[in-house]
């Protein structure tokens, strides 16, 4: 529903963020020490991104 929603723009940051919550349960369950630093920092900065592709479409929707 996210990616109908949001449209094509949205596609690889959703894709990224399910790869990342699929590593997030193996870390989970299976083990510890698997995200790193660098992996924690482009996270945090395709979610800024993410967010901001957001706020635009809000922004277009309340302007139509």
């Amino acid at each position: 529903m996210r990616r109908l929603a949001l449209g094509a723009s949205a596609a690889r940051p959703l894709d990224f963020f399910e790869a990342c919550r699929r590593k997030r349960n193996v870390i989970d369950y299976d083990r510890a020490s698997v995200a790193t630093h660098t992996e924690a920092g482009e996270i945090f900065a395709e979610a800024n991104d993410f967010f901001e592709l957001v706020e635009h479409w809000i922004a277009a929707i309340i302007l139509n």
